[in-house]
């Protein structure tokens, strides 16, 4: 038999019909997503839970030997020099604060900034753009090796900016709601996080507990956080442990998920 094609306002209605069933447990991975379910379409949130996205399990912290052995694959000659190295994981979208990050570079030149992400045209642009000796554009990245590369960091940076596109066309904003996975792998690499403290990210980071958190477009904020960092290993140890614990107990999918079967009884 064939299916009937249902058009894009269909399809819509039809899930939004689904989302209204009282027995189906509805899962959203932010309080703003569960605001906007309930306020725009009327959801009851009664059987809502809001479970912020996660990490895989089973994440374990290395040694500072192994993160130099790291290291030592990673760097190329002219990074060997630099005592600090800071690093950034994802896309070069709009609104990343890869601008941010340049800031950051021009302010430190002690320090060495790497960003690893990108697709080969955005690489391209970036390149041209730098003229730091102390910013280098890493590229793409198995995925197999992101976290051990990640933990081979002395600090991870999330500069998400207010307004934050995905997809290649950067139509989507999903700046308000969303639970981006790239926060709980970083949590899991037990090295310390400076966050852009916006609401939906407060949800899970703590300022001051389990990372440090700047104003989204202020970048003497965000170098006044790094110098806090650079300069404080007791401070550097409290966040990478905390993030890391948080990882452990509720923020990996095995934990997830056992909250989800938990709430629908199974």
């Amino acid at each position: 038999m064939k299916l009937m094609k249902l058009n894009t306002g269909t399809e819509n209605l039809c899930r939004l019909q689904i989302l209204k069933q009282p027995l189906l447990v509805k899962v959203v991975i932010s309080s703003a997503l569960l605001e906007l379910l309930s306020y725009h379409h009327g959801i009851n949130i009664k059987r809502v839970m809001i479970l912020p996205d996660a990490a895989p399990d089973g994440i374990k912290p290395i040694s500072e030997k192994q993160k130099q052995e790291i290291r030592k694959v990673l760097m190329t000659d002219s990074y060997e020099n630099y005592k600090n190295i800071v690093g950034y994981f994802g896309h070069l979208y709009k609104g990343r604060g890869i601008e941010i990050i340049q800031a950051l570079a021009e302010r430190h030149q002690d320090t060495a900034f790497m960003v690893f992400g990108g697709n080969d045209e955005q690489i391209e642009v970036f390149k041209k753009q730098n003229q730091l000796n102390n910013l280098k554009v890493m590229g793409y990245i198995k995925p197999a090796k992101v976290h051990e590369v990640m933990k081979a960091m002395d600090v991870l940076l999330m500069p998400y900016q207010r307004s934050v596109t995905i997809g290649r066309k950067q139509e989507t904003d999903t700046g308000s709601y969303m639970s981006p996975m790239k926060m709980f792998e970083y949590m899991a690499s037990c090295v310390p996080i400076i966050s852009s403290r916006l609401p939906v990210l407060e949800e899970v980071l703590k300022d001051g507990e389990n990372c440090l958190m700047a104003i989204p477009d202020d970048s003497s904020d965000w170098s006044m956080c790094l110098r806090r960092l650079l300069s404080d290993q007791l401070l550097v140890n409290k966040l990478a442990e905390n993030a890391y614990r948080g990882y452990e107990a509720e923020y990996n999918w095995r934990a997830r998920a056992q909250k989800i079967l938990t709430a629908v009884n199974v």
